[in-house]
């Protein structure tokens, strides 16, 4: 019932009727596709998934006639739509995903965060607090946009700072130890600490310092 760790089962979850939510997904992120999933006459239970929907109006496509992007976006939102589908009050969701924004356009990787987001923001609203909240995602990444996006997300009083959790994973100075800081944010959004190493304070230097030169 879930594609697993590595999305391998992203066919057997589609059949089972999870491709119509997905394709909300990805009309939702701006994806320029839609997904068909088509039944084989085959001996055994074989499935072929299609993209439709081309902007230059083409014939349907494979998924890897596309960018890498929409391939490593699809197990992520499948996955999604099973979290939503098995939610309930007493059975609170919990989606755990590595990387997602890689070969993600930018646009895509911002909307991707607000998807992910949209629950936290219905529990707020609806004053649920009382309960856990339906879903949750734990994210890892070095993805600039998508903390960003969560940052604007709290400026603009869709969520609250306390729904959210950024963790910085670095090295302790003293050895090889894991040092895990948390960077919580203001009311506006702000991070309330320096990250350490850089991370962020890479795209200040970036935009404030001149370029040097090798050595």
């Amino acid at each position: 019932d879930e594609v697993g760790f590595d999305g391998r089962y992203l066919a057997t979850q589609l059949v089972r009727g999870d491709g119509a939510r997905v394709n909300e997904y990805l009309k939702q992120i701006g994806v320029p596709y839609g997904l068909e999933v088509i039944e084989l006459a085959t001996l055994g239970r074989t499935v072929d998934l299609r993209l439709v929907g081309s902007p230059t109006g083409g014939p349907p496509v494979g998924i890897g006639d596309v960018g890498f992007g929409v391939s490593q976006l699809l197990p992520v939102l499948t996955a999604w739509a099973g979290s939503e589908r098995r939610e309930r009050k007493d059975r609170p969701q919990t989606l755990m995903v590595e990387q997602p924004e890689l070969h993600l356009h930018p646009a895509w990787q911002v909307e991707l965060m607000r998807l992910f987001a949209e629950p936290m923001m219905v529990w707020r609203r609806d004053g649920c607090q009382d309960d856990p909240p339906p879903r949750q995602v734990v994210l890892e990444t070095h993805s600039e946009v998508m903390v960003r996006a969560v940052q604007q997300m709290v400026r603009s009083k869709a969520l609250c700072p306390e729904d959210v959790s950024i963790l910085s994973f670095d090295t302790d100075p003293a050895g090889d130890v894991p040092r895990v800081q948390r960077i919580p944010l203001t009311k506006d959004g702000e991070f309330k600490r320096e990250w350490p190493r850089g991370f962020f304070p890479q795209s200040v230097d970036l935009r404030t310092k001149p370029y040097r030169g090798p050595g």
